[in-house]
């Protein structure tokens, strides 16, 4: 198995982990698919700005940190997790989109368009946490 399938192979695990809880009547809480899931994923197409992949791995790992976002994204917006049908929905959505667009430009081992992705991604995360966190945001 290539690298590529096998990273992409634990990015379907770690989504489908969360499915297979709530078939149980259990789901993933927003908190543990953010400290699961959307952090390190983050982490990963937010470093492409700072350190440039060295090799395709390090470009597939990007994409597939970018695809699994782009799922958790989705996640977001299923079971009791969305707190509204409105804005949460929205930042959810964005966040989707801006992590499919960065998996599209890591594919393409594009850092700038990577790191302009990321800005979007971290857009609709910092408005989201602005909106329902508030009362962790310093003022």
């Amino acid at each position: 198995m290539s690298l590529r399938r096998s990273i992409l192979a634990l990015a379907a695990v770690m989504l489908v982990a969360p499915a297979a809880i709530a078939a149980d009547g259990q789901e993933a809480t927003v908190k543990e698919l953010m400290l699961g899931i959307v952090i390190p994923a983050s982490d990963g197409v937010f470093g492409v700005a700072s350190e440039a992949p060295k090799n395709d791995v390090e470009w597939e790992r990007i994409e597939a940190d970018a695809m699994v976002l782009a799922e958790a994204g989705r996640l977001l917006t299923q079971g009791s997790r969305p707190k509204d049908q409105g804005d949460w929905v929205k930042f959810s959505n964005d966040l989707v989109s801006a992590a499919l667009e960065a998996a599209k430009y890591a594919k393409a081992k594009d850092v700038d368009k990577v790191s302009d992705a990321g800005n979007t991604l971290y857009d609709s995360c910092d408005s989201c946490h602005m909106k329902y966190m508030a009362d962790r945001v310093p003022q």
